[in-house]
């Protein structure tokens, strides 16, 4: 009896689990895409595939729903949000057509708690403190170690592909999306995923008006039909994302938020690591499970609840 109660206290894990397969999984599909990908044309193609995809869902679920009041000031952080995600997505999409490692990327996604810490500074007033700017730097030795401990010699910046830069724009328009989010907590997420998403299907729109391609909504020939495809794979991925997000929660009602991201991360680098390996030979030895390893100490100095969490479990 004991073990079975202590086995449906630890549903949770196996969401928390599912959420992390989920992300790696979703990770892979964008390599996929972005290695089908030609031009940037199509990346605008796949995110106003995906954002219609998000509209859809999310409107259905809203007008067939609670009814929700959003002021307009909220309206407009929306947007805001919508328009980031679109450039997030573009950017995404052009790191693996560039040729971008999946582990390195998701490592660096991760990462986004670093501008995190920064936007809490600026937005919201939260000072650093001296643990937080060594999670930072223990941070920065995560990435390094990722690419295998590469020689300062020469140019070092040169040595780093354009991918990477783009890696870590992504991570900072996560980080800005995530201030949005925090601006407007109170408002319902599905309203928010409509709003942005219609927001992101007219900047796309726009996008390819501009550049005189708005005829490549409606090409048959690949890699146009793929594009849609992966784009509706990873729309109902975003919905099982959901899904294993809440009820992780549900079946683990005493568990903190810090534990249920930690292990979320560990899963989703062990898993994209796994996936990078397996289908596409990326490198995953030594350095890059100690980039991990730098990674979860990144984040229990840099997150103040994993840092107390961590505090209370060992006496710190």
């Amino acid at each position: 009896m004991k073990t079975t109660n202590k086995a449906k206290r630890n549903i949770w894990v196996f969401w928390a689990l599912g959420e992390a397969s989920i992300s790696a999984v979703s990770v892979f599909i964008l390599k996929l895409a972005g290695l089908e990908i030609g031009v940037i044309d199509q990346a605008i193609v796949m995110t106003l595939a995906l954002s219609l995809f998000q509209v859809i869902f999310s409107a259905f679920t809203v007008f067939f729903g609670r009814k929700y009041q959003v002021k307009s000031r909220e309206i407009g952080w929306m947007v805001a949000f919508g328009f980031i995600g679109f450039f997030m997505d573009v950017m995404a999409l052009t790191v693996f057509q560039l040729g971008g490692s999946i582990i390195i990327f998701s490592l660096i996604f991760s990462l986004s708690i670093i501008p995190g810490a920064v936007i809490d500074r600026v937005w919201f007033g939260i000072r650093f403190s001296w643990r937080q700017i060594i999670g930072i730097m223990v941070g920065a030795l995560a990435i390094y170690s990722m690419f295998g401990w590469p020689s300062f010699g020469g140019n070092f910046s040169g040595q780093i592909p354009v991918w990477v830069w783009l890696s870590v724009l992504v991570s900072i328009a996560a980080a800005l999306n995530q201030g949005i989010s925090v601006k407007v907590r109170n408002s319902n997420p599905l309203v928010m995923n409509m709003v942005g998403g219609a927001a992101m299907v007219i900047l796309a729109m726009a996008a390819l008006m501009i550049r005189g391609n708005l005829d490549l909504i409606y090409k048959s020939e690949q890699p146009f039909p793929l594009l849609w495809q992966l784009s509706f794979v990873l729309g109902l991925l975003v919905v099982g994302q959901w899904t294993c997000n809440l009820s992780t929660y549900r079946y683990g009602q005493e568990i903190t938020i810090t534990l249920k991201k930690l292990v979320v991360r560990s899963g989703f680098l062990l898993l994209s690591a796994g996936l990078g390996a397996l289908f596409f030979s990326e490198a995953f030895s030594i350095p890059q499970i100690v980039g991990i390893v730098l990674f979860l100490v990144s984040f229990a100095l840099i997150k103040e609840e994993a840092w107390q969490f961590l505090a209370n479990k060992v006496k710190i």
